[in-house]
């Protein structure tokens, strides 16, 4: 976390100045200290912080104090600057993407090129060739509909999490009364968010396309550092819902990876080819 401070005043330096960033009038973490501040000069300095956990934090803004010249007392004032920071889920070690198969869509593909045997219709997205579009249902379906391509599904995968907690879980989080048990399953739920996330970016690092899905969120596929930043974010944003919120559906003829938190009972989940628990 950088703090920059800069002195506005003409022929006058500034002594003993402290920075503390806030959350509501809580300091986050260590003082920042300048010594001295050359008049109409800048300077900057940094501190670590962790946050515990993922999600989205609110800097209410900072408090700026001094006990220059004597320093036998300490003035201060709260300078409200909002700031939201966003806490990506944390990475951790995921098992690299399979090598890809030698399906029938990648033989014709060795012979017509990288794009392989028609599969079917699938909706438009951003970025595809507009060569793809197939006019004739998209005009009777009333939707931009484009050709997928058999090696497209060879090295595309779905990625779910379950994303559940009990109803009496997430009332003790409103509450902010947590119980040894309660802590544990809200654990198994972070490391589920946090192998799903670091799976998308493994396999988009390997150049797949990579769909999300949770309870209540749908990610469509795309490639690229873009993508991944895009998952990171929802996962990151990720709320806890209760197990009769449905899953979006996972394509059945795709690689799939359906990540559960370990101990933690919830219903409706959908099936996948693969089941992680974490």
């Amino acid at each position: 976390m950088e703090v920059v401070i800069k002195n506005g005043k003409h022929n006058r330096a500034s002594y003993s100045i402290e920075v503390e960033d806030l959350q509501g009038k809580t300091p986050i973490d260590k003082r920042c200290y300048f010594l001295k501040i050359p008049d109409g000069k800048s300077q900057r300095t940094s501190y670590r912080h962790t946050f515990v956990r993922r999600g989205l934090y609110t800097l209410t803004g900072y408090r700026i104090a001094t006990k220059f010249p004597f320093a036998l007392f300490r003035k201060s004032r709260d300078v409200d600057a909002p700031l939201e920071v966003i806490v990506y889920p944390a990475r951790v070690q995921v098992p690299k993407p399979p090598p890809r198969s030698h399906t029938r869509g990648d033989a014709v593909a060795n012979r017509l090129g990288r794009r392989g045997e028609f599969f079917g219709l699938r909706e438009n997205r951003s970025g595809d060739d507009r060569r793809d579009i197939h006019w004739k249902s998209s005009a009777r379906t009333g939707r931009l509909l484009v050709r997928e391509y058999e090696d497209e599904l060879a090295r595309r995968v779905v990625i779910g999490v379950d994303n559940a907690l009990p109803q009496d879980v997430r009332d003790a989080i409103a509450d902010a009364a947590i119980t040894p048990a309660q802590e544990a399953q809200i654990n198994a739920v972070e490391r589920a968010i946090s192998v799903a996330a670091s799976l998308a970016a493994t396999y988009l690092e390997a150049g797949w396309t990579v769909e999300l899905v949770a309870r209540d969120l749908h990610v469509h596929p795309a490639t690229g550092r873009m993508h991944e930043a895009k998952v990171a974010r929802e996962l990151a944003l990720l709320p806890y819902v209760g197990d009769d919120v449905a899953f979006a559906a996972m394509p059945p003829r795709i690689e799939s990876v359906l990540i559960q938190p370990r101990g933690v009972a919830a219903q409706g989940r959908p099936t996948a080819q693969t089941v992680m628990e974490t």
